[in-house]
This record gives structure tokens, sequence and C-alpha cells, in this order.
């Protein structure tokens, strides 16, 4: 008889407001992942151990509210491959950073339809021991097809703390980042949407109309500045 609990199908994130606001480039699908792991990383680990999180692909399309399908479930297997590759430039400050993978070791079995992921154990730590934490809901995260929208997503709950203070008014918050921050965070190259107006259009524009149509419980209304 297995004695093991029934793997609750979790709801939300709970993502360091310095993690939302690091520097990294994936894919949408990748990111959805990254964070299902997350969602199920314990926040009092009793050893390395507890920094591996499984997962099934019914699981994560359960916990992200996405339709299934044969071309939906190819997209997830690009995308966790995707995972074991993908890096992450967590600031300190100006002057110091760590650039880490967020993972030590991804592994699949496409028989069982399941997904284990063994965080790196450094970014791991971070991200149960930093402070200043902001949830992010799972459902609202697959509601977005755009990564930028989802960069935005995630970026403004950092600051959702900020509601009502600061000379916010009540359930509203204000962030700003300058177009050179937001290649970087983003992981935009200088090549790329090299004329503004493309940049605003595919990067700010697009993404944020997306983010305020799919209702995520906060809209961002912006402001260009010169």
């Amino acid at each position: 008889m297995n004695n093991e609990p029934e793997q609750i199908t979790p709801e939300y994130a709970i993502q360091p407001n310095a993690i939302s606001q690091s520097a990294y480039e994936c894919g949408t699908n990748a990111r959805k992942i990254i964070a299902m792991g997350t969602a199920l990383l314990p926040m009092s680990p009793r050893s390395k151990e507890d920094y591996t999180v499984s997962f099934t692909i019914s699981e994560f399309l359960t916990a992200l509210n996405i339709t299934d399908g044969t071309r939906q479930r190819e997209l997830i297997r690009s995308a966790v491959k995707e995972c074991a590759k993908s890096l992450i430039t967590v600031q300190d400050d100006n002057d110091a950073y760590k650039l880490m993978p967020w993972f030590q070791e991804v592994n699949a079995d496409w028989n069982e339809q399941k997904c284990e992921m063994i965080f790196n154990s450094k970014l791991a730590r971070l991200i149960i021991e930093l402070k200043g934490k902001a949830r992010l809901d799972l459902i609202d995260m697959g509601k977005l097809q755009s990564k930028y929208a989802i960069r935005f997503y995630e970026l403004a709950m950092s600051y959702a703390g900020f509601a009502g203070k600061n000379g916010n008014k009540e359930n509203c918050w204000y962030f700003e980042r300058e177009v050179g921050e937001l290649r970087e965070l983003f992981a935009i190259g200088d090549k790329k949407y090299k004329m503004m107006k493309d940049f605003r259009i595919r990067v700010v524009d697009e993404p944020i109309q997306e983010l305020n149509a799919a209702d995520v419980g906060f809209k961002i209304e912006i402001e260009y500045m010169r």
C-alpha cells in the first residue's frame, strides 16, 4: 500500500521580489513550468532533497488552466528542455550579481508524462530565504501567452506591496523602468527591436494590452516619459 500523501495541485507560487525583478529570458511555457516548480518548492526545506519537485503534465495543465491537446503537449516537451538551459541573473546591487541556472537537473519521463526538476541549490535557497515575496497566481499566468506579458505581470506583482502607500492611491501602485532596464531585465539584445516604435509596440504596448484583457486582478496604465 502506498502511504505517500497525494500531491495537491498548487494554486500559486510565492516568489521573492528580487527574483521577479531579475534579468532572464525564456519562452512562455518554460516560464510557466518554472512557476509550477516554484509553487511546489517547500518554504521550510529539511534537506537538499526538498529542492527536487515533480509533477505530471496533467497536474501542470490543471494548475495553469491550460487546454490540453497534442500540440500543447509537444510545446511543453520543448519547454522542459528549455528549462534545463535557462539562466537567471540575480542582481544584488549595481556592481554585484549572480548568474546561475534555474535548475541543476531536469528529468522527463514521457511514458509516465511526468517531470522531475532539481532546483539549483543556491537559487532555491534565495527563493526561500530572500525577504519581500509576492504571490503569483498560476491560473493568471496560464492566461498569458506573451513572455513579455508574463514578465510585466510578475514585475508589477513585485511592487504590489506599495499599494496605497508612499503617495499611491488605495489599491494602486507605481513602478517605472527605462528602456535600457527593460532590455536588460527581459534579455533583449540591442539588435532586436532597434526602432523605438517597434520596441514600444512589441515589448510594452501589446503585452500590457494582453495582460489588461486577461483579468489578472489589476490593470497597468502606461505613461511614457522623455
